[in-house]
């Protein structure tokens, strides 16, 4: 490939990669949705010992979490507690005694939204920590669990239209972590059936992905450079 069939495909490259993130305004992209079907009467309260739900998602891209829609029925508090974990054999890992697991355990305030009437409510919360990075195909949980009693999280419908996942809900009910809440477990099986719960995940694209292109974009310069310098006419000096 010489000079000019890179520096068009540098230039395709960052075209279509630019033109994407305009077109979504540098926002999240969603990397796992399970949309909501029904309320599932699986109450999840913050408390000394629960119940806590999780359910499990695969991410369909790489990035860092920024925003997390749940969907259950009204809830008493606006005041939640959001935890991811990594996966131990089919339940949330503890990576963290205090925390839960990938010590990412977060206060979060949600707004809620239940435009249709049918009592199922959006939550959605933005994620604040900014060192939290999802990878595609990894296997991860979240739990979801309102201050006041009495909030169900809602189950899923159908299959996923953005990501998978891999295990059905499960619910702790124990007291052990030192933080006062039930994140650590045990687990158990939230139902005797599969269950799966309703939430997404939005991510923005991993900085890695912007910098590769950042350096093809100064190759492309430089490339230009080198071309604009091997056109001079040669100068003969006496």
């Amino acid at each position: 490939m010489n000079i000019k069939e890179f520096s068009a495909t540098i230039i395709f490259s960052a075209a279509m990669f630019f033109g994407v993130m305009s077109s979504q305004a540098f926002a999240s992209l969603i990397t796992y949705e399970h949309l909501p079907s029904s309320n599932s009467n699986l109450e999840s309260f913050h408390n000394a010992s629960g119940p806590i739900l999780a359910d499990d998602f695969t991410p369909a891209i790489t990035g860092r979490v920024v925003q997390v829609d749940w969907w259950g029925t009204a809830a008493n508090s606006d005041t939640w507690e959001l935890v991811f974990h990594t996966n131990n054999n089919g339940e949330p890992n503890i990576d963290n005694p205090v925390s839960g697991g990938l010590a990412k355990h977060e206060t979060v305030f949600a707004t809620e939204d239940d435009s249709d009437g049918d009592g199922i409510f959006m939550y959605s919360a933005a994620w604040d920590p900014e060192d939290l990075f999802i990878l595609a195909g990894m296997d991860y949980w979240l739990t979801v669990a309102n201050h006041a009693s009495d909030w169900d999280w809602a189950l899923a419908t159908g299959m996923q239209t953005v990501g998978s996942d891999q295990f059905s809900a499960v619910s702790s009910t124990g007291g052990i972590c030192t933080d006062g809440g039930p994140h650590c477990g045990p687990w158990n099986a939230a139902t005797t059936t599969a269950v799966d719960l309703a939430f997404r995940i939005h991510v923005v694209p991993e900085p890695a992905i912007l910098a590769i292109f950042g350096l093809g974009l100064v190759g492309l310069g430089f490339g230009r450079r080198s071309t604009k310098s091997n056109n001079q006419p040669l100068k003969l000096t006496c």
